[in-house]
């Protein structure tokens, strides 16, 4: 078995097939119906028959909406001696379903119907509805990924969203998940793709509308609560659905593999990792590392947790003593990629594992932070987090942060969970500028994207002792301001030396001009890094002439800075 919930008394291990089973489960006598198909919105009649071997001083009715942690009571009352009634509010039949039980009570005992456990194994009951509300609003050109928590009599995307208006680039787009790529519906789609747009519970999908929309659906009938649904997860990416018309706990569910990754959600504008809870209408992504199917069981049960807990697995869960992490946003105006990470875990190793989160496929308008390792032997990819084994003197990450956007400015953010070692440094080091960052000074650097789209800007993370981050690092770890310095020496001949200083990357311009502003001599035009520099002028001009003796001016100039010097030549 992949997933077994509840409790037994006996197992037996046999190698005869034996049918039925050969077990004897004990009756209560009594009977619980429901005298009609429940209808969502509509008040819903009850039957309870019990024995009529003792006297029942009372029957007590319990319910509550499906996936429920508690249940309201009413008395059942009396038809004849073996039969009562009871009713179910109109306001507890709703596209969560039903869940319930009876309690007979007499002088001596009391007996309920199921028998075992009814508090968390009641009777259930499907609703049938004719059109249910999500309450959420699709924004306008804005990426949602949807589900639909119920088995709809018509699963037909079209026949689903058709309040969305035609089809088309100008109305709405809508896209389905197919192995490694995306694929947009149309009427063109072979017989198999087009399976894969049916609104069948689990499935997930992407929608995005020209015009804000309410996402619903058609007539069908509630998810069926008296078992786990379960989702037979391929290989790498997998958009699901939530299954139930409630939130569940990630915590909740069960895994058939370790090889399966905590929960990405797309909240709007960029992805979260390490989700939380299964919300109704949703999607998510789920990936899986293994190489075979995988399983993943979602109980219906309803969570207590918030949007703030740290799930089982997640990459923040339960940090222990000597384990760090750091978590590096990046996020424009209207897009964002809030949860990235780094760090040491004691269970992580040097190269790819189980700690390491692939970065999710992009769609729309994005800004992605993610470590490039396609040079691992095992899973080459990019990825959300980067988490290593401890036992090092320092750490080197290199990270890209990529943008779908032209000439946008983009901010990042870093918190560090729990304390580094004793002694350590931290250093963010933009390769493009040439400057560094002290992440125990700031907590945030930003930075205008290129205009070619999509763009690309690299970064390092550098963690270690205060030696090993010097020597891993090829830019200043201080701020280094302009500077042109006078040279030396002053008076010269027949040459001299020319110091100055970067705050950054940057195209440079060194020239010698005489007393009536003739550029005589280009000594640097080039882009150089960040840091000190230091060039030679032998007294030659650009025509291969010596310099007559005389008042020369050196000028330094960089992007948005200038800086002059009086040189004499003198013979």
């Amino acid at each position: 078995l992949d997933h077994f919930e509840g409790e037994l008394d006996e197992v037996r291990i046999s190698d005869v097939a034996r049918t039925p089973l050969e077990f004897a489960f004990a009756q209560t006598g009594m009977a619980v119906s429901l005298t009609s198909q429940p209808v969502v919105g509509s008040a819903q009649p009850v039957r309870v028959t019990v024995p009529d071997d003792t006297a029942s001083e009372s029957v007590m009715f319990y319910y509550r909406q499906g996936g429920g942690s508690s249940f309201a009571s009413t008395a059942a009352s009396r038809l004849d001696s073996v039969t009562f009634r009871a009713t179910i509010p109109a306001a507890s039949v709703t596209i969560r379903g039903l869940e319930y039980y009876a309690e007979k009570r007499t002088a001596g005992d009391t007996l309920t119907h199921p028998l075992y456990d009814p508090l968390n194994k009641p009777l259930t009951a499907r609703v049938r509805f004719s059109n249910a509300t999500s309450g959420i609003t699709l924004r306008a050109r804005k990426y949602a990924m949807v589900s639909v928590p119920a088995d709809l009599t018509n699963s037909d995307v079209h026949a689903v969203l058709d309040d969305m208006g035609n089809y088309g680039p100008f109305d709405w787009r809508f896209f389905a998940w197919k192995d490694t790529i995306y694929v947009e519906l149309s009427d063109s789609l072979t017989a198999s793709d087009s399976l894969l747009f049916n609104f069948d519970r689990g499935n997930a999908f992407w929608i995005i509308p020209a015009e804000a929309k309410v996402f619903d659906m058609n007539s069908g009938y509630t998810a069926p609560t008296d078992s786990a649904f379960r989702f037979r997860l391929k290989p790498q990416w997998n958009m699901i659905g939530s299954p139930f018309a409630f939130p569940v706990a990630w915590n909740d569910c069960f895994l058939s593999s370790d090889s399966v990754g905590t929960l990405y959600y797309y909240d709007g504008s960029g992805y979260r990792l390490d989700w939380p809870t299964i919300e109704p209408w949703r999607g998510y992504w789920v990936y899986n590392a293994d190489v075979a199917y995988a399983s993943f069981f979602v109980p219906p049960r309803q969570t207590n947790l918030t949007k703030e807990s740290v799930p089982r697995g997640g990459t923040l869960h339960n940090l222990g003593e000597g384990e760090w992490v750091w978590r590096i946003s990046a996020e424009t105006e209207d897009v964002k990629d809030l949860d990235n990470f780094a760090g040491i875990r004691w269970d992580a190793a040097v190269g790819w594992d189980l700690r390491d989160r692939v970065e999710p496929p992009p769609i729309g308008d994005y800004v992605a932070l993610y470590f490039d390792h396609a040079d691992w032997e095992f899973h080459p990819g990019i990825y959300a987090a980067d988490i290593r084994a401890p036992g090092q003197p320092g750490y080197v990450w290199e990270f890209v942060v990529e943008t779908h956007l032209s000439k946008q400015a983009v901010g990042m953010h870093w918190t560090c969970h729990q304390n580094l070692p004793d002694g350590w440094v931290a250093y963010l080091v933009d390769e493009e500028e040439g400057i560094s960052i002290d992440l125990n000074e700031r907590e945030a650097y930003s930075f205008v994207c290129g205009d070619r789209v999509p763009n690309w800007r690299r970064f390092r993370l550098l963690t270690g002792s205060p030696e090993f981050v010097q020597n891993a690092s090829d830019v200043p770890l201080h701020p280094v301001r302009f500077q042109l310095s006078q040279n030396y020496p002053n008076p010269f001949n027949p040459e001299t030396t020319i110091a100055y200083s970067l705050p950054k990357n940057g195209h440079v311009q060194l020239t010698i001009f005489n007393l009536l502003g003739q550029k005589i001599r280009v000594l640097v035009d080039e882009r150089q890094k960040t840091g000190e520099h230091i060039v030679v002028w032998d007294g030659v001009t650009d025509d291969g002439l010596r310099a007559t003796s005389g008042i020369y001016f050196c000028r330094l100039e960089f992007p948005g800075q200038v800086a002059v010097r009086k040189l004499v030549l003198v013979k």
